[in-house]
């Protein structure tokens, strides 16, 4: 079962011409202590010009660089960036199974190049 609503996640941004890691952080839509994140996630970008890889849940704890924010193993989705012109904002979908549940989240994720 999917969780229909666009659940929205803290904003993520990067430089151009710049190859980093990112976390998706889902801390705050699972509910504490019976949900953790599991499977293997996709992450799409709209419009096109930014490519995303090595897209997977985190396995241990990540501090996102965007933010500064600390996400708990399997609480988040980790990829790479690369790719977009200075002044480009899109929007990330992220899809995710939920191990208690079954449930599929999906997250969106508003990705600005400053």
């Amino acid at each position: 079962m999917r969780r229909s609503r666009k659940l929205w996640t803290t904003p993520l941004s990067k430089e151009p011409g710049t190859v980093r890691t990112f976390c998706i952080d889902a801390t705050e839509r699972l509910v504490v202590g019976t949900e953790t994140l599991t499977g293997t996630p996709t992450v799409t970008a709209t419009p096109s010009g930014l490519t995303i890889a090595t897209v997977a849940v985190n396995s241990g704890v990540f501090t996102e660089p965007s933010t500064g924010n600390t996400v708990a193993a399997n609480q988040g989705v980790t990829f790479k960036a690369t790719g977009g012109k200075l002044g480009d904002k899109f929007e990330l979908k992220t899809t995710v199974d939920l191990l208690a549940t079954g449930e599929t989240l999906e997250l969106w994720t508003l990705f600005t190049i400053e």
